[in-house]
């Protein structure tokens, strides 16, 4: 984003305050206007933040923020308070599920109480909660107490209503210790932008000017009109206080004095919304944050690059200033902990408030435990250079990849048709592994599309280790959560006839025809198998 004057553009807004510009009604307009598809037709990366690697290591932190509140150390009325964990700009909702899932198992493991926490999924866009409440696998987790929803908007924090127990948060509740999880989300709230050169601190205003290549200036309520615009800037010297907020200022003023010819994101809307959910806990609270972004002075001073980056037609996201938020944090006498690993393009910082940093043990230890040796991206990349090189591995070499991952959907994708092909061929142990990581990878298993039919695939699987009462339960779920079609209807009457229900097997070969009166398997399937029967009855 070059400085321009901005008598020489065609602008479809004026330069102003970043935190105040129209680019981010434009990108809540794509969301509102997209919703769940935005994740399913991949106009939005979400691999590496909504994976069941991530998940665990999300669930290992929060239970070691939940010793500590046990432990007293951060006061004895915390010690049985249950812990509300809210997911900011849940999105999809894949990532709140696994989470869910797998500090479900950890808290059984240690015998607490099942609840003993409660996670929340929320979002701006009520599209996106329709599809909370209408997945089968949130449902399940719903039923059982541990998981509910609600819209709630971060950019303008406001008390919101769960949407199954009914409860209502908000400032003037109840104190209690809160969790937030902030995924790929403070990338995308209100952030301003400042220089500071020679000593002074200067205020960027940017400006939407009309791309040269385009004609036609966009209407304002066009969901896509990014896709025709691009950001102009343009530089004002300012004097401290700005904010008229101590901490803020104060971070502000450090930066001055430490940095030289160094343009940096100030995300006011993430202080906006800490701020407002620390006034709901008025107890300790941690706070969760996966993004991209600088850490450290360095990564700060370093920093270059456009100011937004565009992920598609009026979706983009910035740089997270982590360094800015641990500088206030610390300010108000609580905790930054930063992953040692050097990532900008994914990396995971928590920050805890309302509790002595000193009282933090398990937190620390657990956070250290989960990210400080391999982090999210060192794991995405490696899984990413095994997709691509690694085509024909044998079976306990992809078991043990699926398990590296810990049963994640997609990693097992990449290796079913090495699973389903060589399966069959393997030793009792490796075979009974195989089985074991069926069932784990169903157990995480979220549905998003179609398209990935994880169950379906399942059930392939089982067929070819001739599990036939197996494969048609995970027939009979694909049914329910992906497709309803010609090819798993027939998969589902090959396993009934595999197991002597030929009466089942011929009204699913019916069904599959009915679907698809083309699908040539199942009518060759149906009159092989008609034959035989009357060829049995006649004897």
């Amino acid at each position: 984003m070059a400085s321009v004057n901005p008598t020489q553009r065609r602008y479809f807004e004026h330069p102003k305050p970043l935190s105040r510009s129209i680019v981010w009604e434009l990108q809540r307009r794509f969301y509102d206007s997209h919703g769940a598809k935005a994740w399913q037709d991949s106009h939005v990366p979400f691999e590496i933040s909504s994976n069941a690697y991530l998940a665990r290591r999300y669930a290992e932190i929060l239970l070691g923020f939940m010793r500590d509140l046990r432990s007293g150390r951060m006061g004895n009325r915390w010690r049985t308070t249950p812990l509300t964990i809210v997911e900011l700009g849940a999105g999809a909702g894949r990532l709140g599920f696994l989470v869910t899932r797998e500090l479900k198992r950890l808290i059984e493991a240690l015998g607490w109480a099942p609840n003993s926490f409660r996670y929340v999924l929320t979002d701006f866009t009520p599209s996106n909660l329709h599809t909370y409440e209408t997945n089968p696998r949130v449902i399940e987790l719903a039923d059982e107490g541990v998981l509910d929803m609600a819209l709630f908007d971060a950019e303008h924090p406001a008390a919101f209503k769960l949407r199954r127990s009914g409860e209502r948060l908000g400032p003037g509740g109840r104190p209690r210790p809160v969790a937030l999880i902030a995924n790929y989300l403070f990338d995308t709230v209100h952030h301003d932008a400042f220089k500071v050169e020679d000593g002074a601190l200067y205020e960027t205003r940017v400006g939407l000017a009309l791309k040269p290549r385009h004609k036609t200036m966009p209407k304002r309520r066009d969901p896509d009109a990014l896709d025709h615009l691009e950001l102009t800037e343009h530089h004002r010297k300012i004097e401290l206080p700005y904010y008229r907020d101590p901490a803020l200022d104060g971070v502000l003023a450090e930066y001055r004095a430490a940095f030289d010819e160094c343009e940096m994101l100030f995300p006011i809307g993430a202080f906006n919304c800490m701020a407002w959910f620390r006034k709901v806990a008025r107890a300790p609270m941690l706070v969760i944050c996966g993004d991209k972004g600088y850490r450290s002075d360095a990564e700060l001073k370093a920093g270059v690059g456009a100011f937004l980056s565009l992920h598609a037609k009026g979706s983009f996201s910035t740089m997270v200033n982590l360094n800015a938020i641990g500088r206030v944090v610390t300010r108000r006498g609580g905790l930054a902990l930063h992953a040692p690993l050097h990532d900008l393009t994914f990396t995971v910082s928590a920050f805890l408030t309302g509790a002595k940093p000193a009282a933090a043990i398990e937190t620390r230890f657990a956070y250290d435990a989960a990210l400080a040796g391999v982090g999210p991206r060192h794991y995405q990349t490696t899984l990413d250079e095994l997709k691509r090189r690694w085509s024909d591995p044998s079976v306990p070499s992809a078991l043990a990849m699926i398990r590296l991952a810990d049963f994640d959907q997609d990693v097992f994708m990449r290796f079913a048709h090495v699973l389903q092909r060589k399966g069959q061929r393997q030793q009792s142990d490796t075979r009974a592994d195989l089985i074991a990581a069926l069932e784990a990878v169903w157990q995480r298993f979220y549905p998003l599309s179609a398209k990935e039919p994880v169950v379906f695939t399942i059930g392939q699987i089982q067929f070819a280790l001739r599990r036939f009462a197996e494969a048609r339960r995970f027939f009979e779920r694909a049914l329910v959560l992906e497709e309803d079609d010609a090819k798993t209807r027939y998969n589902i009457a090959l396993c009934s006839q595999a197991l002597g229900a030929f009466d089942r097997a011929l009204v699913e070969f019916d069904a599959a025809i009915a679907r698809d009166g083309a699908y040539a398997p199942a009518r060759l399937a149906r009159e092989k198998l008609s034959r035989h029967l009357a060829t049995r009855t006649r004897r």
